[in-house]
């Protein structure tokens, strides 16, 4: 089950379908529900209709194996209420910066496993091994962006990262900003790089190559 939206969520969500898992995704409102099933999820629940908790649990009566999440203080009842026993929840955020509550006696029974995760401490071995799957997982064709698989995309030019930054502070979290980087012309040493509509070419002087 996954419990994200944006980028992140995006590419959980592919991963799983590439891994072989079956994917339910919780969403907001119709909009994300469209982008997720792009995106490949099996089925979506909106949380904030209904009792999502029952709705999840009908599609997978013993409960989820593996929840990713991104926002553990608020989302933590549901997560425990359609976890299957010996569950992971996954969580590399906590939106909202709710604290987090335990009920130690339901974890115990549950044998609940919670994996926090930070990329950097994450050790050189588990590191390794995520980029060796993630490559296969592009070279499988696994992870496609744009609109159409699930993750619209804003472009822009190398020479514009800062401008992409900037922009990726007030972009919806179904959205993401994508940086191109130069490529070096052949015939003059220039460098050229792909425009923000992702058609036309231009061509950047030297110094935006940061070759003096």
């Amino acid at each position: 089950m996954v419990l994200a939206a944006g980028a992140v969520g995006h590419a959980v969500i592919q991963l799983a379908r590439w891994a072989g898992a079956t994917v339910i995704g919780t969403v907001s409102g119709p909009q994300k529900a469209k982008l997720a099933i792009a995106a490949g999820a099996h089925q979506v629940i909106n949380y904030r209709e209904g009792d999502p908790a029952a709705a999840i649990r009908a599609i997978a009566p013993d409960g989820v194996d593996i929840v990713a999440e991104v926002a553990l203080g608020a989302n933590l009842t549901l997560d425990l209420a359609v976890l299957r026993t010996r569950g992971t929840i996954a969580t590399y955020a906590n939106q909202g910066g709710q604290a987090v509550e335990l009920n130690v006696g339901q974890n115990m029974v549950l044998n609940t496993r919670l994996q926090f995760l930070v990329l950097y401490t994450a050790g050189p071995q588990a590191r390794a091994a995520a980029v060796e799957d993630v490559a296969v997982a592009i070279r499988d064709g696994a992870l496609p962006v744009g609109e159409e698989h699930g993750l619209p995309l804003h472009r822009f030019p190398l020479h514009r990262t800062a401008d992409a930054h900037r922009t990726g502070g007030y972009l919806a979290d179904h959205a993401s900003c994508a940086v191109r980087p130069f490529r070096r012309s052949r015939s003059s040493g220039a460098c050229r790089c792909v425009g923000a509509d992702g058609g036309r070419w231009a061509t950047a002087r030297r110094r935006e190559c940061g070759r003096g």
